[in-house]
């Protein structure tokens, strides 16, 4: 998994696993998933983190990954 942090535009990208990128979907207000042509999530955009409720998006999306993004997430939050 591969954290990406923008914090100019206050969004966050997690990648989940390498795979070819084939279509987005938005699964959540702010919250949008990239998905190989296996329809597998291969990575996830978060648009304001900060608003967003990550055990939420955890359940949402059956993947306990998440949980390892909330000390990132701070650097987005605190500024």
């Amino acid at each position: 998994m591969i954290i990406r942090i923008d914090t100019q535009a206050k969004a966050a990208y997690v990648k989940i696993k390498d795979g070819v990128y084939h279509h987005t979907r938005e699964i959540l207000p702010e919250v949008f998933a990239d998905y190989n042509s296996s329809n597998d999530i291969i990575g996830v955009e978060l648009i304001s983190p900060c608003t967003l409720t990550l055990r939420k998006l955890a359940r949402k999306l059956r993947l306990p990954v998440f949980d390892k993004i909330k000390k990132p997430l701070e650097e987005i939050c605190s500024s």
